[in-house]
């Protein structure tokens, strides 16, 4: 089974995304693929209720850090002392990456994997989709990081936006068919 890293916010955000990050991991998990999240609260432990209560198979891969609360939903767990170390666990796990809405350390693991492709230290078209409404901003400042020649990398090359999970899946099921 394929394991898909989702990367996803600490805090809970609107209703509209823990619904998001709710349908995501259930349509992970009724898909046939592992959900993976970083386990702590917020949009990452709905990543993970939506996957657990689809009889989906879920992992967190946690930060130790005294008093945060980790997912009661990742039937797997590991804990990291940095989030550096964190990080690089999930990587290492990722068959394939989605980016629900989050802040500064969604923004950090999404542009780890940004530079990784772009330095070639990972396979290039290795999925890492930005799903919604929340990443537009990033879109036009990643297009203008080409267009104003800041980058030899075609960005298209290393990430994919979509509005919806459905688009996402659709995106992964051709990938994982091409291997």
């Amino acid at each position: 089974m394929k394991k898909i890293v989702v990367f996803a916010g600490n805090n809970p955000g609107n209703e509209a995304f823990q619904n998001l990050a709710y349908d995501t991991g259930k349509f992970l998990a009724k898909n046939g693929y592992i959900v993976v999240t970083g386990a702590g609260p917020g949009l990452m432990n709905e990543v993970l209720r939506g996957a657990y209560e689809a009889n989906g198979k879920t992992i967190g891969i946690g930060l130790d850090i005294p008093g945060r609360e980790q997912s009661k939903f990742a039937q797997k767990f590991e804990l990291y002392k940095t989030i550096n170390k964190r990080l690089c666990r999930l990587i290492e796990l990722a068959d394939a990456f989605l980016v629900l809405p989050g802040g500064i350390g969604t923004a950090y693991e999404t542009f780890e994997i940004l530079i990784q492709k772009k330095l070639k230290l990972m396979q290039l078209d290795k999925p890492i989709i930005l799903i919604g409404k929340f990443y537009t901003q990033l879109d036009f400042f990643l297009q203008e990081i080409e267009s104003e020649k800041f980058s030899k990398v075609p960005m298209a090359s290393i990430y994919t936006k979509t509005q919806t999970i459905e688009q996402a899946l659709r995106i992964l099921k051709k990938y994982f068919q091409k291997q």
